[in-house]
């Protein structure tokens, strides 16, 4: 287990020098990475080289294997399968068992040798990292106007702002009240802020694969993709205001609770709509309308838990790790219970009222959390 902890620690460190790895998009690079590992590794799979298997989970295998024939020859006769985990297959039921003794990992040179390269390809990503490591880097020095020389540029002096005289005449009067819809499209501004032009282009493509693809191919495959797209743009839900440092200024506002987090919710569950629209469309004229009420349900849950999230952890990285996992075990992997989306598989009665409480009660999480930050 060593060599795979250097390697995880390694890549942690790679990913953390290069710019557009260290945030959201690491995480979800990382996820699909260490699957390829594993299903490359065949740790599994006594037939395969224990060289490709960073875990070194083979090598133990192989040696309790090996240990298992001594004790039952007739096992040497079985298929080289492995089910690493406990099995309660209805075909081993009833069947009696028989215990051996492994008396521990019995290591030679070459079994050794097979853990090398992953130590080495540990190493070669710290050096990567280092080549593209350009944090703390200081800027070119400056002479000081005392002639001693100084790491950093002087900023230049301000330009002095001449004063001018205001009449109270001439201000425009502030209307009072709060307007819901402005809020909310402020929201959503800043929620898309900063979005590259190549993620709304993605965006367009998904649009336009609700449109032309097969309605069956809509719902397994394009609408799962679609709820997940905005995945890095939900992650900044909920802690924008730290991030921003404008928690003082917003939370300083009237009725900064009620005003704020609702419209940031519906802001969420807008883009999500968005993200979904023509496939809605679809779906309603078919007359899926239980298709349409469980995305119009994943639009309400999805939200209230990257709020729930950003505002208890003032950060993104729960929300992107809890939402990729719910995303590839549920409309990926079609598990009734885990699609927060409702338009892959039918859904059992019960898991309408589970993500409707889920939904509700990570809304309330989000709201005592926002109160106590404001009052903070």
């Amino acid at each position: 287990a060593g060599p795979m902890a250097l390697f995880a620690s390694a890549a942690a460190v790679f990913f953390d020098c290069v710019r557009w790895l260290r945030g959201g998009l690491g995480n979800i690079a990382w996820f699909f990475l260490f699957g390829i590992l594993m299903v490359g590794s065949g740790m599994d799979d006594p037939r395969a080289s224990a060289w490709r298997d960073p875990t070194g989970a083979s090598v133990l295998v192989e040696d309790v294997r090996r240990v298992l024939i001594g004790t039952d020859p007739a096992a040497a006769n079985r298929p080289k399968s492995l089910s690493m985990g406990v099995n309660f297959s209805e075909r081993y039921r009833g069947l009696s068992l028989r215990t051996f003794t492994w008396p521990g990992m019995r290591w030679t040179p070459l079994q050794m040798a097979t853990r090398l390269p992953w130590i080495a390809l540990s190493a070669l990503f710290v050096f990567a990292g280092a080549l593209v490591f350009d944090r703390f880097s200081a800027a070119p020095r400056a002479q000081a106007s005392s002639g001693s020389r100084s790491w950093w540029p002087r900023a230049a002096a301000p330009a002095p702002i001449a004063p001018r005289s205001v009449s109270v005449a001439g201000l425009t009067p502030a209307r009072r009240g709060f307007a819901a819809f402005g809020v909310v499209r402020a929201e959503f501004a800043l929620l898309l802020k900063g979005v590259s032009r190549w993620w709304v282009v993605g965006l367009l493509g998904l649009g336009v694969a609700q449109v032309a693809a097969p309605l069956q191919g809509v719902r397994e495959v394009v609408l799962p993709l679609a709820s997940f797209w905005p995945a890095l743009v939900w992650s900044g839900m909920g802690h924008r205001e730290q991030r921003e440092a404008m928690d003082g200024v917003m939370f300083s506002c009237p009725r900064p609770v009620e005003r704020l987090l609702p419209a940031a919710w519906l802001a969420g569950a807008l883009l999500m709509l968005l993200a979904g629209a023509p496939a809605l469309l679809r779906l309603g004229s078919a007359g899926d309308w239980l298709a349409v009420a469980g995305w119009l349900g994943g639009a309400a849950f999805v939200p209230a838990l990257a709020l729930c999230c950003g505002v208890w952890t003032a950060g993104g990285k729960l929300f992107e790790v809890l939402y990729l996992f719910l995303w590839y075990m549920g409309p990926m992997q079609r598990l009734p219970w885990l699609d927060y989306t409702g338009v892959t598989v039918p859904r059992p009665e019960p898991t309408w009222l589970l993500y409707g409480a889920l939904t509700v009660s990570l809304a309330s999480l989000a709201w005592i959390g926002r109160v106590r930050q404001a009052r903070a």
